[in-house]
């Protein structure tokens, strides 16, 4: 008999074995009694003189609901929520995909729920945990959190009432409590009442104002007198937070002691959040013709006439600098800006970055950032973005994989490049995909490359992973890893200076992912042949080309979906398979013909009638891939909906 394989054989054995009170997992690189967490996840974790860099942070100490989460009175609330999280990223749970990369939103929507039961609870919650609660309690948080997201799940309009009524004043009367605010100190320089004093006020972070959004809108009412809160209730999409849910409840069932609760059902827990898991019709916006040819355009002429313009103006602030060592970052910036006021732009480069002040300059949002850019900073935002543009449009690729690209390991002779796949992969290991990409891509990455060599010499790089990315960021206090989060801000920022506008004249503001959209659809519809989906599929990464089917149905239109579903009946009704729907089909189309043989018609003919049928519901045909050992089979799925023999 053969061995299992290694990674078989841990999967079982971490299967077969609950998550134990003292299991402390080989990522936690804190003690499991301390407040403040740091999970490392693989090579991303490094040591940069001496400081934990790549770690994500869990903080144990949030506000909750009269206190703290590491408060006395929450203690058992506390080790069981750490027990959890340890069991659902841990074992059988990781081996089956369930990333750390993601603890960081899990620990988010843990804190979420135990405000949720505090309120509803409050100490018989602290006296036994998650015991107490049920799938009821599930399905009520996400009912909540649909209504109006986690103003509504922690209460926080009423939190704040009750806050008013202690302190004598009548909530409603908005005149009387804008008074006391501002007696209090309570408005901030904008005239909007201070994040900083609701905090205090209520005991929750200030940080907390950005999860908030419905109650923030409802304090307006103190700035512009608005006396209805009708108008706060907005819908939040729950379907990530179902998933989070099944994953709780999967988690708890590892953990002694709490196995055995109404939360640990995974069955009754799923059930529960059926009618939550359904994502909102609305489709993810993909890039407009116009747009992206303008975009693409615009891109590739920055590469070929700007890119190098701005090589030789870093060459030469390089050459006008004086550095020396343990400088500060301030002490840095003054030099950069004294050196650029004895460099000229070329009228290029110029019209590039007095474009950039002068478009975000009416952006209030943008006047700190603005009031210290050097044209070093701008001119490399702008390129960045650039090359992230050609490099994620063109490769096909994700924002992380496009973030994960090493200059060292990936870049591959004849224009292929490394890339890691997210969401595939065993044990939380990405595999990698050798990507065949155009020239232009690889000379974006040669370029920014070229840069980093450039700013060494007045910026050393002292994090190894910013040396191996391909992507990195400068900022004031020099190189360093590229946020996920910087990169939408700075292709917004290309968006402005590029003039890219809708088709109301509005300013395009370009995301990642409609990159690979754009692509995607490109690719499909350019085709011209239901077979493209195969190639596409392999392109995009996918497992099946199920996968693919759903990504591309999701930007098309009815009719564009009747059309490629009739191609794939008419590609299937013309091949050799005998299955019961596929002979019926085939029938009814030689029946309506009056022919013996579909060599005696034209595939135009046969497609057009195809798309009436599939109009009239008549049929559905979609694509699916049977997995028959290391072989793979593409196929398309006929199923029959309606009597069509008369058809």
């Amino acid at each position: 008999m053969k061995l299992l394989p290694a990674e078989l054989k841990a999967f079982l054995e971490a299967e077969d074995q609950p998550i134990s009170d003292t299991h402390t997992p080989d990522w936690l690189r804190s003690e499991f009694r301390d407040y403040i967490w740091v999970v490392g996840y693989r090579k991303e974790f490094r040591l940069v003189n001496g400081a934990e860099k790549g770690g994500v942070v869990l903080r144990w100490n949030k506000g909750l609901p009269g206190g703290r989460w590491n408060d006395e009175a929450n203690a058992k609330i506390l080790t069981q929520c750490k027990r959890v999280t340890i069991s659902a990223h841990e074992g059988a749970m990781a081996l089956l995909g369930n990333s750390l990369r993601n603890i960081q939103g899990f620990h988010i929507y843990l804190h979420w729920f135990v405000e949720f039961l505090l309120l509803r609870y409050g100490s018989s919650f602290q006296s036994v945990g998650f015991e107490i609660a049920d799938s009821d309690d599930i399905a009520d948080f996400l009912a909540g959190y649909e209504r109006g997201g986690v103003t509504e799940t922690s209460q926080m309009i009423r939190r704040w009432e009750e806050y008013l009524s202690s302190k004598g004043l009548d909530p409603d009367d908005v005149t009387s409590v804008k008074a006391y605010l501002g007696l209090s100190l309570a408005f901030d320089k904008r005239g909007k009442v201070s994040s900083y004093f609701v905090s205090e006020a209520l005991g929750i972070s200030a940080a907390r104002s950005g999860q908030l959004g419905p109650f923030n809108e409802y304090l307006m009412r103190y700035v512009d007198g608005s006396e209805s809160r009708d108008a706060i209730k907005k819908m939040s999409r729950t379907a990530g937070l179902s998933r989070w849910a099944i994953i709780l409840s999967k988690a708890l069932a590892w953990v002694p002691d709490l196995s055995d609760t109404d939360l640990a059902n995974v069955d009754e827990i799923s059930l529960a959040v059926t009618v939550f898991r359904n994502e909102t019709n609305e489709r993810t916006i993909t890039l407009p013709e116009a747009v992206a040819s303008e975009l693409i355009r615009e891109c590739c002429k920055w590469i070929l006439e700007v890119y190098p313009d701005i090589v030789k103006f870093y060459t030469a602030i390089v050459s006008n600098i004086t550095t020396s060592e343990n400088e500060s970052a301030s002490t840095l910036t003054k030099k950069i800006l004294a050196a650029e006021a004895e460099v000229a732009l070329t009228p290029i480069l110029a019209g590039v970055v007095d474009k950039w002040r002068r478009l975000l300059a009416s952006n209030p949002d943008y006047a700190p950032i603005n009031s210290r850019m050097t044209r070093v900073f701008i001119l490399f935002r702008l390129h960045l973005a650039v090359s992230f543009v050609i490099v994620g449009l063109l490769g096909c690729c994700r924002k992380q994989e496009v973030l994960d690209i090493s200059t060292v390991d990936d870049i591959l002779p004849n224009r292929k490049i490394n890339v890691e796949l997210r969401k595939t992969g065993f044990d939380g290991a990405r595999r990698t995909m050798e990507k065949p990409v155009p020239q232009i891509a690889m000379d974006c990455i040669s370029s920014l490359e070229k840069i980093k060599s450039i700013l060494e010499k007045i910026s050393p790089i002292e994090d190894p992973q910013v040396r191996s990315k391909a992507f990195y960021n400068l900022n004031m206090k020099g190189m360093c890893v590229l946020p996920r989060s910087a990169v939408d801000v700075y292709l917004e920022e290309l968006c402005m200076v590029l003039d890219l506008r809708d088709a109301e004249g509005n300013c395009w503001a370009l995301r990642s992912h409609q990159l690979r959209r754009y692509f995607a659809m490109s690719f499909f519809h350019g085709g011209e042949s239901e077979n493209s989906l195969a190639a596409l599929s392999w392109f995009m990464g996918h497992e099946d080309v199920e996968a693919t089917w759903r990504y591309i149905k999701e930007s098309m239109t009815g009719k564009e979906i009747t059309a490629t579903e009739a191609a794939f009946a008419k590609s299937v009704i013309y091949s050799p398979d005998q299955e019961d729907n596929v002979r019926s089909l085939r029938s009814v189309v030689l029946r309506h013909f009056g022919c013996e043989s579909l060599s005696m018609l034209t595939e135009d003919e046969v497609q057009i009638y195809l798309e009436m049928l599939a109009e009239k519901g008549a049929y559905s045909a979609r694509p699916i891939q049977i997995k028959c050992g290391n072989n793979k089979v593409f196929t398309v799925l006929i199923t029959i909906l309606e009597n069509i023999a008369g058809a």
